[in-house]
């Protein structure tokens, strides 16, 4: 992993360079928080504390990661999820957290592994979560975690791509405002 500082509409910024788990290159851009008049000497040190933060991350991911398919479900959502903090914002990072929680506590019961998850397994979740009184635009938002997980398992060859059917995306439900008037 590299890092420079790079100056965008007067501000620092902090930009690594890595290579994904595919091996393509990728770059993230981090706000330093400082404007670019007289704080380079600031900026350079928090580029050296966030470049020191994403490598100890890295080799964190590195660690727990297990190269097979017979991990299980929740094992491969916490590892996909570790492996997204150096790649999204930190406020997307703490949703996928939560929405993650939620997942690995429902899907504990079965202790399914990542290998054996059926479309049905993820149908029956989705109907729990609408019985528990969920809308449709936060099942649609746990859907979109659970997808851009699965398909990234597919990409490193964990699941069958017979899976993809079931990752189409569910249909936002519209919101019509109704206005109405105070007659005298």
């Amino acid at each position: 992993m590299k890092a420079s500082l790079q100056v965008k509409n007067g501000k620092y910024y902090a930009v690594l360079s890595y290579k994904d788990e595919f091996g393509q290159d990728k770059r993230k851009w981090i706000a330093t928080g400082y404007e670019e008049k007289g704080n380079k000497r600031k900026a350079e040190q928090k580029l050296s504390e966030i470049l020191q933060k994403y490598k100890d991350n890295e080799n964190v991911i590195e660690t727990h990661a297990k190269p097979t398919n017979d991990i299980s479900l929740n094992e491969y959502l916490n590892q996909w999820y570790q492996s997204r903090k150096n790649e999204v914002e930190e406020l997307t990072f703490e949703s996928y957290g939560f929405v993650i929680k939620k997942m690995t506590k429902y899907f504990a019961k079965n202790q399914i592994t990542l290998n054996e998850l059926k479309p049905y397994d993820i149908q029956t979740y989705y109907n729990t979560l609408y019985k528990e009184g969920k809308t449709g635009n936060t099942v649609m938002h746990y859907h979109v975690v659970l997808r851009e997980a699965l398909q990234n398992a597919i990409k490193l060859g964990l699941i069958s791509k017979m899976l993809r059917i079931l990752l189409t995306a569910l249909k936002k439900k519209s919101f019509t405002q109704i206005f109405t008037t105070k007659m005298n």
